[in-house]
């Protein structure tokens, strides 16, 4: 996408593309992350910010309750929002860290290795989006949890 799209219309599709994540429909709710995740590409940190708590709840839930296809999509989408938003994600940082790091956890079954793979990439974009103090804080666990992940 361009940036232009976003500039022109972001107000108005990224509201849609929220109300869509709700579908019942796992299919679609998956590749309304993935529009999301393209969205994000080129997106300003004003306008993603506005929306970073709803988009941000709307994901978890995908991310915990998911079928894998949503679980893999909304992780991915999850990252690229943090990146646009950077710091401003610093107060939910230690939250989402635990939430994605018990998602490593809970999911070790073979048809998650994806989802696990994708889960330890977002960890590196969010951690590299947030300011080097409050990913400090959180660091010692984040390596031990990745040093004790079975593979």
């Amino acid at each position: 996408m361009t940036e232009d799209f976003q500039e022109k219309y972001g107000a108005e599709v990224l509201p849609q593309l929220l109300a869509v994540l709700d579908d019942p429909v796992p299919r679609v709710s998956a590749h309304c992350c993935s529009a999301i995740t393209n969205f994000m590409d080129g997106a300003s940190e004003d306008l993603v910010k506005q929306f970073l708590i709803p988009l941000s709840q709307k994901l978890q839930t995908l991310m915990k309750s998911g079928i894998s296809i949503q679980k893999e999509n909304a992780v991915t989408a999850f990252a690229t929002t943090v990146v646009v938003v950077k710091e401003q994600f610093d107060p939910h940082f230690a939250e989402t860290t635990a939430l994605l790091l018990a998602c490593l956890n809970e999911n070790q079954e073979h048809p998650y290795r994806q989802f696990r793979a994708q889960i330890i990439e977002a960890i590196t974009l969010i951690a590299s989006a947030v300011t080097p103090a409050i990913f400090r804080a959180c660091s010692d666990d984040i390596i031990a949890h990745m040093m004790a992940i079975q593979t």
